[in-house]
């Protein structure tokens, strides 16, 4: 049985089209707001309308997008060259008004015209869909009010046709198909088949496309996104859950303004109402609820957009709650129509009141400072990275050949306007890329796909973790352009360009017979290349290694690569999980060959020359104990394993080893020995390049520490002195033997405040600077 039709104060019968005139008006004053995820679905629409088929990076058969029917559809207008992200929103702000009039309808059908009509304009005013414009939300969810407006009005047949097409926009819509025909089952007392029939007929094909094409429908974001979970990577804060994030959004509008109240206590009214009396607002209502049961259950990384299907819940019962709080108010104090109309129209200003300043909130937003990101009212509220990464996908567009992988951690507005191979740090693209955050190493992606260019933020560039400080880093990749913008928190987006060549984890053809060596009874190091190279400061030496062990492992083992210099001093170091990290010993299978690949970079500012040899230890995580190691020709093991012959060269005179963020460079150093005994004095002499105002009111700090405790030994502070700046560190008498490093920096006496070392744009990297290690014997 479909909709009633009991007797109702009457409404207009052009009424319902107030949702969409409203929403017309927002979506113009709105039209320039942009959320990052929606330009993955940009992205494959854009490649299928110039040919390069319905795929994110050409040529990769990944479906990342979880909205294909609505990348299908924004393909047409690509292709007649319209501008997406405008064409986009527009169908946004349509979708939510379509939305806004489904409920109008559903109320007349059900003889609830004004709620019906109330619940779609409150529908209209929610900010939370507004934040979503661009977005395929707004289209799933008008399409699964349609359906259930089509199925007010006994069309089942249209009700299934939406059904199937909200499915293929966004497959959490299978929810709500799912309620709604057990809804008219129980009903009618009998499925709908008519409905599951026109559901089918019209998902299916999609859905049969998408199979053949990328061997299933389900797009690789519901594992990355439930990787990012177990990193903590959410849309919100570090480790919220779903529940959490639901409480995030009501802390930021009771932030916004406390009149939230008055929807709150009309939609505590309504659902009152539909519980007790008019029922068929009870669907949406349960596809809320369990909607919000299902993400919760399914651990994946909040983001507010999945929090949309409570909306029309929420509109509906509001609607309810003011209309019956009308009828009552009129009966009670039996006003006539004049005073019924300004009883209704001041209960309805008073609800949307608070919606209207939210939305207000979102249009100032736009433009406007935004407040502090650790607060909860910053997740109400667009935010302002999109024009910058804008601004880094246009640069790279211009600047980079056509074939040059990019690497990011957030991959929309960057990849569509770069339209380069993207490398998405998050997972999104890269299904192993996913697998990596599941193992809580969002580096094994940088490490092995080794992108030609990076754009990375000043906060939290990898979420968890900072790839910037690694000497490896620091000699692959070189900045060449900063995009700054004061309103975004993660200002600047600095892009990097990598100058040392790829590396790739070995192939078993370079395996030795017999093996270099053997570490405890069942380990065999098979390879190492290269075993001799001449290096400079700044730059990257990857070492390729192969293993192999006879019987499982039961130890969790590290690989630790060291070139050592005169005196066994470490010049350069790499310890890490075989495999780039995802090769764990304990996984290894008996006679199983496993590539390593240990990413070293030599310090820009370690001292040449020098001669190094490769020091490869093989030791316990847990407690650290080295296992012990024998070459074919040895007759007793040690603890490491040394072989090769590095010889470390100068670099060019004219190269600064670091700058520093007023200017002044350290263009050189000269330690007057690398090896000293106790009591002895050492000689440090900088080399201050920059101008004699640089230095103004500035002090360098020479400290000496010990390599093992971090304790300071020795110190020499002063102002710096351009050209030759000499620092005398006389060593403690009783001092005990070991590595020692004289670490450098600038600072303000007055505040003690020190200056950082800074990349190439002006990026600051860290405080101080280590400079080469000296051993200290007995």
């Amino acid at each position: 049985m479909a909709a009633t039709s009991a007797p109702r104060p009457a409404v207009n019968r052009w009424l319902p089209a107030l949702p969409l005139l409203v929403a017309a008006l927002l979506a113009l004053a709105l039209r320039n707001l942009a959320v990052d995820d929606a330009f993955v679905t940009y992205r494959y629409a854009a490649n299928l309308a110039r040919g390069l088929g319905f795929v994110y990076n050409p040529g990769e058969q990944v479906l990342s997008t979880t909205a294909p029917f609505y990348g299908l559809l924004l393909a047409l207008p690509v292709w007649l060259g319209w501008r997406l992200p405008l064409v986009s929103n527009a169908l946004g702000g349509l979708a939510i008004g379509s939305g806004g009039l489904a409920l109008a309808l559903i109320g007349r059908s059900y003889g609830w015209p004004g709620a019906g009509l109330l619940g779609g304009l409150f529908y209209v005013l929610m900010p939370l869909l507004w934040l979503a414009l661009g977005m395929e939300t707004a289209l799933f969810l008008a399409l699964v009010l349609a359906a259930f407006a089509a199925d007010a009005n006994s069309r089942s047949g249209w009700a299934g046709v939406f059904l199937g097409l909200a499915v293929i926009t966004r497959y959490d819509a299978a929810l709500a198909a799912a309620i709604l025909f057990l809804w008219r089952w129980l009903q009618d007392r009998r499925p709908s088949w008519r409905m599951i029939l026109a559901a089918g007929l019209v998902a299916a094909p999609v859905l049969l496309y998408l199979t053949l094409t990328f061997g299933s429908p389900l797009p690789v974001t519901l594992s990355a996104k439930q990787s990012q979970t177990d990193l903590g990577v959410t849309g919100f804060f570090a480790g919220t859950s779903y529940v959490q994030g639901l409480g995030v959004l009501l802390r930021g509008w009771w932030a916004q303004t406390w009149l939230y109240v008055l929807p709150v206590a009309a939609m505590a009214l309504g659902l009152a109402v539909a519980v007790w009396r008019e029922r068929w607002a009870l669907p949406l209502v349960i596809w809320a609820i369990l909607h919000a049961f299902a993400y919760q259950a399914l651990s994946v990384a909040p983001y507010f957009w999945y929090y949309a299907p409570l909306i029309p819940a929420a509109a509906v019962t509001m609607g309810v709650g003011v209309w019956a709080a009308f009828n009552w108010a009129g009966q009670r104090f039996r006003l006539g129509k004049s005073g019924r109309s300004a009883i209704l129209i001041v209960l309805t200003l008073l609800v949307s009141l608070p919606l209207v300043l939210s939305l207000t909130g979102i249009f100032r937003a736009l433009s406007a400072s935004l407040p502090d990101p650790s607060t909860a009212l910053s997740k109400v509220l667009p935010e302002a990275k999109t024009e910058s990464y804008r601004q880094a996908g246009v640069w790279l567009a211009a600047n980079t050949p056509p074939d040059a992988s990019v690497g990011v951690t957030e991959v929309g507005v960057m990849g569509f306007f770069s339209q380069r191979p993207m490398v998405d740090f998050l997972g999104l693209i890269q299904p192993d890329a996913a697998a990596a955050l599941g193992r809580g190493d969002p580096l094994w992606t940088l490490y092995t796909y080794q992108p030609d260019y990076l754009a990375l933020i000043a906060a939290n560039p990898l979420y968890n973790v900072d790839p910037r400080g690694d000497d490896w880093f620091q000699a692959a990749y070189e900045p060449v352009h900063r995009i700054d913008d004061p309103r975004f928190w993660g200002s600047p987006v600095t892009i990097y360009e990598r100058r040392a060549d790829a590396v790739d984890l070995p192939s078993a053809e370079i395996a030795a017979d017999p093996p270099l060596a053997r570490f405890g009874d069942q380990i065999d190091l098979l390879a190492v290349e290269p075993q001799s190279a001449e290096v400079m400061p700044g730059q990257a030496l990857p070492m390729r290694m192969l293993w192999r062990a006879d019987e499982a492992v039961a130890q969790d083992l590290r690989v630790s690569v060291q070139l050592l210099g005169k005196y066994d001093r470490v010049l350069a170091q790499r310890d890490s999980i075989p495999g780039l990290g995802a090769r764990p010993s304990a996984g290894w299978q008996p006679g199983e060959i496993v590539p390593d690949l240990a990413l070293i970079g030599i310090p820009a500012a370690a001292c040449a020359p020098d001669e190094g040899v490769l020091n490869i230890v093989l030791y316990d995580a847990d407690s650290g104990e080295r296992l012990p190691v024998k070459t074919p020709d040895q007759a007793d093991a040690s603890d490491s394993l040394r072989l090769g012959e590095f010889q470390l060269i100068p670099e060019p005179a004219d190269t600064p080893i670091a700058r520093f963020a007023n200017s002044l460079t350290l263009n050189g150093y000269d330690l007057s020995a690398r090896l000293i005994n106790p009591g002895e004095t050492i000689t440090l002499t900088l080399g201050w390049g920059g101008s004699a105002a640089d230095d103004a009111d500035l002090s360098a700090f020479v400290h000496l520490i010990n390599e093992q405790t971090g304790e300071r030994v020795a110190q020499a502070d002063g102002p710096p002195i351009l050209g030759g700046d000499r620092r005398s560190l006389t060593l403690p008498p009783d001092l005990a033997p070991g590595i020692y490093r004289p670490v450098i920096g600038l600072y303000h006496p007055q505040s003690g405040g020190r200056l950082a070392v800074v990349d190439a744009v002006g990026q600051p990297i860290t405080d101080s600077l280590n400079l080469c290690p000296v051993r200290v014997e007995g």
